[in-house]
């Protein structure tokens, strides 16, 4: 539940990101080049984009942690099944 809502704020983060990057990078097109407002808007595409990327590699991380809990899962539920069953000809 946390993963999934955890994953869902990432996507989020990414799309908004991109599409602040996009948006600052237009706008910083159509403004004088020594101009403080276009030096903001370069600041705000600059960083859009690493947020964008940073959140990208958040759900690169989260998928990465599925396929892990996967495969501890494949490895961890035969001992169990072992140990329980050993348990239950300990108990006869």
């Amino acid at each position: 539940m946390v993963k999934d809502a955890a994953e869902t704020a990432a996507e989020v983060v990414e799309e908004v990101a991109t599409v602040a990057e996009k948006v600052s990078s237009e706008v910083a097109g159509h403004l004088p080049e020594d101009g403080r407002l276009r030096r903001a808007a370069v600041v705000v595409e600059h960083a859009s984009k690493e947020v964008a990327e940073e959140a990208h590699l958040a759900r690169d991380i989260i998928h990465k942690v599925d396929e892990i809990e996967e495969d501890v899962k494949a490895i961890i539920e035969p001992i169990m099944d072992h140990g329980k069953h050993q348990r239950k000809h300990l108990e006869k």
